[in-house]
């Protein structure tokens, strides 16, 4: 069991880390915050994005293995995944508010393809019986 939650689950885990640095990295280059705002900035996009995320990490739960063995490939896979991921944040941030989306969208996709970048997919191809 643990294989085949395993990618999606460290691959969320590294994009909830990944999105709010680069989040609180863009503001910093932006408008120079302090420390305190920094942090602050980054635990509030921690909670936030871990939370409005679940519903497009369950999604991914059911689907990646039967993605990646369907498609045979790791890299693609990965590619095709990572585009559900972004859909999946795209969609979330128009629910939620339009004035998230150009602070958000473009960060949390940069971390969805770096975080694939570090994580190996393991594919599990069912054998014929």
């Amino acid at each position: 069991m643990w294989t085949v939650i395993r990618y999606p689950v460290l691959h969320w885990l590294l994009t909830m880390l990944l999105g709010p640095l680069i989040i609180v990295g863009r503001v910093v280059v932006d408008k120079g915050d302090t420390l305190e705002g920094i942090a602050s900035l980054f635990l509030i996009s921690l909670i936030y994005g871990s939370l409005f995320s679940l519903p497009t990490l369950a999604l991914y739960m059911l689907t990646a293995q039967r993605i990646a063995a369907r498609i045979g490939s790791a890299p693609v896979a990965k590619a095709v995944l990572d585009l559900l991921v972004i859909i999946g944040v795209a969609v979330t941030l128009f629910m939620v508010e339009d004035s998230l989306v150009s602070l958000v969208f473009w960060p949390y996709c940069a971390a969805v393809v770096l975080a694939s970048l570090f994580i190996k997919l393991e594919i599990r191809v069912a054998e014929a019986a």
